[in-house]
């Protein structure tokens, strides 16, 4: 059965419209900044991105990073106590959160990214549910990012029946990934990121006409085949609450990515690999608490990339500030709440250019 319904796109196909009129003079008067005065932009929890090493870098510079399960699984427990952002498998969440007592540690406040390729699994909600509950009983705070899920009606379900915090939009479209090409599962980005978008609106005009603010609905997540300013803009525009960064990040100077050296060229490049290639199946095991024998990796839904140095990471956030600000100012929208609501015009570029799953 073909799913009916308008085109669906991709972020490159899409461009922001300016407003009718603006009453902003000049994009130093918007704001790109979320409410707790960072960019919204989390690394992804990739180790070619983000180690121990790098991780209060990133912070310094206003993007979340998040540990990834490539850290030994003692290491993630410090940072979890830190109340910091760490990837956990779904079974390393439920041992420290659903056994009916505080967790290992002392914070009162834990952010947990259940790391999965596919969070359209009933049980990964089941076992939120029940450490959200927990967590309550015990008087501390459990903040959660599920993903990855490729399909609105997902997420209006997991708005109606689970008590997450984020969720992470994207299957098989990220830089290091080969799921959408292998598998053929996949859901255009940007559409996927606006129908979602709507669904949240929905559910939150609801909620205010009948004064029932029961839960916060989950911030959506745009992760995966961001592939420059624009497409984070067009993200944003869309409805995202976040985007999600891997290959952009892993090529810069502050990245934790492998030099290589191309002995012919002398050209350095930085290599970038997804979390489902059998290299990081291996080192994800290797981090585990208790690893595999022999340990066999499953088939890889990942590749690898060369990646061109992109430079200091201050340089290229300059960069983005200052293109967001433009086109904030330019759809008349001071604040990045206003920017994000899902009220900002967009339209289609052309159809000779509409981009393909990986190019």
């Amino acid at each position: 059965m073909i799913l009916e319904g308008q085109p669906k796109y991709c972020l490159q196909d899409l461009a922001v419209v300016p407003a009718v009129i603006s009453d902003i003079d000049s994009r130093t008067e918007c704001n790109p900044f979320t409410k707790n005065g960072k960019y919204p932009i989390f690394c992804a929890p990739m180790n070619c991105v983000t180690d121990e090493a790098n991780y209060f870098k990133w912070e310094s510079h206003k993007v979340q990073p998040i540990i990834p399960r490539t850290i030994k699984y003692e290491r993630r427990l410090f940072y979890l106590n830190t109340s910091r952002w760490v990837a956990l498998s779904q079974k390393e969440f439920e041992k420290l959160f659903t056994n009916e007592e505080k967790p290992y540690g002392f914070d009162t406040e834990y952010k947990v990214c259940i790391d999965t390729a596919n969070a359209h699994r009933k049980s990964i909600y089941a076992s939120v549910n029940k450490a959200k509950k927990i967590a309550r009983e015990n008087g501390y705070s459990l903040i959660v990012m599920v993903g990855n899920i490729a399909r609105p009606d997902t997420y209006e379900w997991i708005c109606e029946n689970a008590d997450v915090d984020y969720v992470r939009l994207n299957i098989g479209s990220g830089k290091g990934c080969i799921t959408a090409s292998n598998t053929g599962t996949y859901y255009p980005i940007a559409s996927l990121v606006s129908e979602c978008a709507d669904i949240k609106h929905e559910w939150e005009e609801a909620m205010d006409e009948f004064h029932q603010f029961p839960k916060s609905l989950p911030k959506i997540v745009c992760d995966g085949g961001i592939r420059g300013y624009s497409d984070i803009i067009v993200a944003l525009a869309l409805g995202a609450d976040y985007v999600m960064i891997g290959s952009l990040f892993a090529a810069m100077d502050e990245s934790c990515a492998e030099w290589e050296t191309n002995p012919q060229t002398q050209e350095r490049t930085r290599l970038y690999y997804g979390m489902s290639t059998k290299k990081a199946q291996k080192l994800i095991n290797e981090a585990l608490e208790h690893p595999i024998e022999n340990f066999k990796p499953k088939t890889s839904e990942g590749t690898f990339k060369h990646l061109t140095p992109l430079g200091p990471v201050h340089k290229w956030l300059d960069n983005f500030n200052s293109y967001l600000c433009s086109t904030m100012s330019y759809a008349d929208c001071k604040n990045l709440e206003d920017f994000t609501s899902g009220y900002v015009d967009l339209v289609v570029k052309s159809t000779t250019t509409i981009g393909s799953v990986n190019a």
